[in-house]
This record gives structure tokens, C-alpha cells and sequence, in this order.
């Protein structure tokens, strides 16, 4: 049976067995890691999404409509409270002054970053060997500086105890 035969027999649409062969965002979950990541409840919000899927996939290959039903249905409702959860902590985030100010060291960090790194391609291009040597040491210690950083956010996020 074909991908649309089976669609119409679950009762899916074509989109929705996309997202069942790719997985949901096409590349697993979506916002993986990142800062978002240290609050506990987002991390069990999208395990308990990663889990619906699995077990949609897994009735969706059976052919078990009823079942595809309550798991659709799951995920919708468990994709419902990563929403809720997420924009509980944006608003503790925009309130605490401590994630404002490492989010903006990160901002910063990136933008230190990106500068370091052009200006390595323009002295490669220029073909100056010092500069270039000089710039690959800016860049680690950007990159040292950013993890630090983004260490430093995500505990501040998950200080806030969400």
C-alpha cells in the first residue's frame, strides 16, 4: 500500500503522513538544546510529543484507525502544553533580569563571533598569514566565550524553576 493509500485509510492527510515519515518538524522535534531546553517542563513536553508520535507511527504502519485517532488527538493535546509551557517561561524570562542580561552577552558573543570570522575570510583573501593566524585565536576564544555564555543562560533559565 502506497503512502496516499494508507493515508486514506487512516484517515491522515498527505501533510500529515509527511510529518509521520519525517518525523515532526521534518528533522525530530523542533528547538532541540538551546537554552530552552534547561526548563524541565519544556524537556517533558517534547518527550511526551517525541512518545505520541512514535506510537502514532507505530498505529499508522498497523492500519489501527481507531487508535490513529487518540493518538492524533495526544499529540495535539501534549503540543498544546509545550505551547503553554513555553509562553509561561517567556514571560518569567522577559521578567528576570538575569536571562535579559545573559541573553544579551550571548547576542553579543555571536555578533563578536561573526565579526571574527570575516575578518578571516578578508585577511585569507588577502592572503596574510599573521592577521589570519591572529584571527583563528579570536575566534577560539569567541567560540570559549560564547559557550561560557549560553552556560550561563541556561542556568538562569533554569533558576526560574520552570
Amino acid at each position: 500500500m502506497n503512502a496516499k493509500a494508507l493515508a486514506a485509510a487512516c484517515g491522515l492527510s498527505i501533510a500529515s503522513t509527511v510529518v509521520l515519515a519525517q518525523g515532526f518538524g521534518g528533522h525530530g522535534m523542533p528547538m532541540r538544546g538551546g537554552p530552552l531546553a534547561a526548563s524541565p517542563k519544556v524537556q517533558a513536553d517534547r518527550l511526551a510529543i517525541e512518545n505520541d508520535l512514535a506510537q502514532l507511527r507505530t498505529d499508522a504502519a498497523a492500519r489501527n484507525t481507531a487508535a490513529v485517532t487518540q493518538d492524533q488527538a495526544r499529540v495535539m493535546a501534549d503540543f498544546a502544553q509545550l505551547q503553554s509551557d513555553l509562553a509561561a517561561l517567556h514571560t518569567a524570562m522577559t521578567s528576570s533580569s538575569a536571562v535579559q542580561a545573559a541573553e544579551t552577552a550571548v547576542r553579543a558573543d555571536h555578533v563578536q563571533l561573526e565579526r571574527d570570522r570575516l575578518q578571516l575570510e578578508t585577511d585569507r583573501i588577502a592572503r596574510n598569514a599573521a592577521a589570519v593566524q591572529a584571527d583563528e585565536a579570536a575566534i577560539t576564544a569567541d567560540e570559549t566565550q560564547l559557550k561560557a555564555d549560553q552556560k550561563t543562560l541556561s542556568d538562569e533559565i533554569a533558576a526560574l524553576g520552570l
